[in-house]
């Protein structure tokens, strides 16, 4: 157990594809030694790594709630239905909540100013989820996202619009360095998965939208 835990894991050109950004590569480093897994929790992460992780947690989250929906519920009587919101709602704020503790508060900028770009970079995301809701509407069906092509190109407009209102009041509020931005990060990110990378599964959770 000793010799596997201190045994380095190392695919050459992965290391020298993750050693040109400096948080990547101590990530990297960490995961290529077992003894040191546990560093990866450990107190203060940068706003920086946390964002990039909050991205990934928001990609990740569509596709692992419906592994656990479609393959560990029961089907009967439709009680995976009732299952899946209280899952996603848990295991989201439940990784949410780890990333606010991992980051250092003093990084986060304070302040009336602060508060002015979060309302700002949250009504740019409100326009956003609103053309989200547009495009599950008129987009998606039981075999995806817009299957049945053609369409007008006002719509592929549309969809690229309220997409980068999502994406700009994560950025947006990262470059301010507003607390507020990791949420905005892993909400965004669920929300892109969702809908263009999972094709929303076929509108199986209307309640996502």
């Amino acid at each position: 157990m000793h010799a596997l835990l201190t045994k380095r894991i190392e695919i050459p050109w992965v290391t020298r594809a993750f050693s040109k950004v400096p948080w990547v590569r101590e990530l990297y480093s960490i995961l290529i030694h077992p003894a040191r897994w546990a560093a990866v929790v450990r107190r203060p992460w940068s706003i920086s790594r946390a964002f990039c992780v909050s991205v990934v947690v928001g990609v990740m989250v569509p596709p692992a709630i419906n592994l656990i929906v479609e393959h560990f519920l029961p089907w009967q009587n439709g009680l995976h239905w009732r299952y899946a919101p209280f899952i996603f709602v848990g295991v989201f704020a439940s990784l949410l909540g780890l990333l606010y503790w991992l980051v250092e508060r003093a990084q986060f900028r304070p302040g009336r100013r602060a508060i002015g770009v979060t309302s700002s970079a949250g009504l740019i995301w409100t326009f956003g989820i609103m053309g989200s809701v547009w495009c599950f509407s008129h987009h998606v069906c039981m075999c995806g996202h817009m299957q049945h092509p053609p369409y007008p190109a006002w719509h592929y407009t549309l969809d690229a619009s309220w997409a980068l209102c999502l994406v700009a009041a994560a950025v947006w509020t990262r470059l301010f360095r507003a607390s507020s931005c990791l949420a905005f990060a892993a909400l965004s990110s669920f929300v892109l998965s969702y809908r263009f990378l999972c094709g929303s599964f076929g509108a199986t959770y209307a309640w996502w939208l």
